[in-house]
């Protein structure tokens, strides 16, 4: 194994460890309902997140006053009528 990888362990290794120990830690006061009710609910949803794998709803498309307003150049197309086809 590559030296540099094997500092990077050893350097990461403590950090991630005492992560691990404050997950343990909240996850006991969720389940023993030792949590104040907002922080619960936070938590709940912060599992949910990582056991769906990190995924969100899917975003709401931008409207166009809002992408000229990030600087986006907008252009709407002419409406179709019906001998458009």
């Amino acid at each position: 194994m590559h030296p540099a990888l094997i500092e990077a362990h050893a350097l990461m290794l403590p950090r991630l460890q005492a992560e691990e120990d404050m997950r343990a830690v909240r996850n006991l006061a969720l389940g023993t309902g030792r949590m104040q009710r907002e922080d619960a609910r936070r938590a709940q949803a912060e599992l949910r997140r990582q056991a769906e794998g990190g995924r969100r709803a899917p975003a709401r498309p931008a409207r166009p006053d809002e992408l000229m307003a990030a600087g986006v150049g907008v252009r709407r197309a002419p409406r179709r009528t019906a001998s458009d086809g």
